[in-house]
């Protein structure tokens, strides 16, 4: 890979993402009249908008350190996680020009992200200091509650057909 990706860079994009996860999910909301969907869409926007902005707090932390820098093997990690992104926000963008054509695409969608949001948060809580650490595990956190909730509808959804 060409291009290096600092931490700063893949909390940024990670901010992106959740942007535009945001308007994935606010699209979804729009569209269903299934009340229970329509919740859990409008659930998923509200902490899209919560986790970008627990990322922007952490960039904007100055005069402290927030990042430990590692030898060559984490910046090539990194790379291998902000190009995982940059797929994701191509991924995004595409649901957004044309987005799922059915609940169970759209809940495909959604868990794919947050499992790819759960590798990268995970990633990158590896590598900040100690007392930075905080934001990102609770997003982890979330994530994974968001995940399972999406498989619990899912199954129900399956067993109802």
């Amino acid at each position: 890979m060409d291009q290096a990706f600092s931490p700063e860079e893949i909390v940024r994009l990670a901010a992106t993402v959740e942007d535009q996860g945001r308007q994935l999910y606010a699209q979804l909301e729009q569209q269903t009249d299934d009340a229970a969907l329509k919740r859990t869409w409008k659930f998923l926007k509200e902490q899209e908008e919560c986790h970008k902005q627990g990322l922007q707090d952490l960039l904007g932390q100055t005069g402290a350190e927030v990042f430990e820098y590692a030898a060559q093997e984490y910046h090539d990690y990194l790379d291998a996680i902000a190009s995982e992104y940059v797929l994701t926000r191509d991924r995004l963008q595409r649901s957004l020009n044309q987005p799922p054509h059915s609940v169970e695409e759209a809940l495909a969608l959604a868990m794919n992200l947050k499992k790819e949001a759960i590798v990268a948060y995970t990633a990158l809580q590896e590598h900040l200091v100690a007392d930075k650490k905080d934001i990102v595990v609770a997003m982890i956190k979330e994530e994974q509650s968001h995940l399972v909730m999406l498989t619990r509808l899912k199954r129900k959804l399956t067993k109802g057909d």
